[in-house]
């Protein structure tokens, strides 16, 4: 697991910690998954260079993904990841997040399993 996925886990678990009806891993979701579940993946990743050479800091885009069976549950849930996220500083496992923004959203749903994932996806900023 990437060290910022863990960080991310951990920063949900932390942050939605009271909710104990959703288990949350890395990207892909069990296939014995109990719904609602989260999934956590990072999209990219890059160091931050400035004109004098590295930062020390990294630039990634996170895609969380909330799976139910119901949209609105799916729904409910990835907007309390957002509230979570949404302009977050402070620590995140062994990272110190510098800053965030929300960068999209997406919405698919399986007719073969009937799942819903809605996607929410963040950009952050990090330093170790």
């Amino acid at each position: 697991m990437s060290s910022h996925v863990a960080g991310v886990v951990d920063l949900i678990q932390t942050g939605l910690s009271s909710l104990s009806f959703a288990d949350i891993s890395p990207d892909p979701i069990p296939i014995n998954a109990t719904l609602p579940y989260i999934t956590v993946s990072e999209a990219m990743a890059k160091d931050v260079q400035s004109l004098t050479g590295p930062s020390g800091a990294t630039y990634s885009v996170m895609r969380i993904s909330c799976w139910s069976g119901d949209y609105e549950e799916a729904n409910d849930l990835r907007s309390l990841i957002k509230d979570l996220l949404g302009n977050y500083t402070g620590e995140a496992g062994d990272y110190t997040v510098m800053g965030t923004n929300h960068y999209q959203d997406r919405e698919l749903y399986d007719g073969l399993t009937q799942k819903y994932q809605l996607i929410t996806s963040y950009s952050i900023w990090w330093t170790e």
